[in-house]
């Protein structure tokens, strides 16, 4: 891509997603426990500054994130110091990272309150279902493909990433 008429520049990353670029990237195992692209770890303010992962900015979130579908949850929780996927206090995060609230009527209870809700349903700025939850007391693990135990996931998905969907299936996405 020129820039002037004297200088150009090429990416090779400028073609892939950013899904493509985790997958390789989570395979280059000496750069994981090296890098870091945590937003509170460039702070100007030096004391403001953390080493390499804060674990709870956007960037944090993003990240863990991305790398979830191609890394094992531990290995996830090794290199940025702890797993904000498996933190609840992330949970505002990563709605306000897929564009999600609550619907109106499924915000959580006050502290100390019963929570006796047995949906909870996430929508979009247009008040769009497009996440939800049913809670069960029990939940039998899948036979399938047998039809003892039939499977339990029913996700019906127009706008959320493929990254999220792939975490939240826990499946791989082809590798390049």
């Amino acid at each position: 891509m020129p820039v002037m008429a004297f200088l150009t520049y090429y990416s090779l990353l400028r073609p892939l997603s950013e899904v493509q670029i985790a997958a390789l990237f989570a395979r280059l195992e000496p750069y994981l426990p090296v890098f870091t692209s945590c937003n509170a770890a460039f702070r100007i303010e030096e004391g403001r500054r953390v080493e390499r992962w804060c674990g709870h900015c956007p960037k944090c979130r993003f990240v863990a994130l991305a790398l979830a579908p191609f890394l094992p949850p531990e290995r996830l929780s090794e290199f940025m110091g702890a797993n904000p996927l498996s933190d609840e206090r992330q949970l505002a995060g990563y709605r306000e990272l897929l564009g999600l609230r609550y619907r109106r009527g499924d915000e959580p209870p006050a502290a100390g309150e019963p929570d006796d809700a047995d949906w909870l349903v996430l929508v979009d700025a247009d008040d769009t279902r497009k996440l939800a939850f049913q809670k069960v007391d029990r939940l039998e693990r899948t036979t399938w493909p047998r039809p003892d135990v039939p499977m339990q996931l029913h996700l019906e998905m127009r706008s959320l990433t493929s990254t999220f969907t792939a975490y939240l299936l826990r499946q791989d996405l082809p590798r390049l």
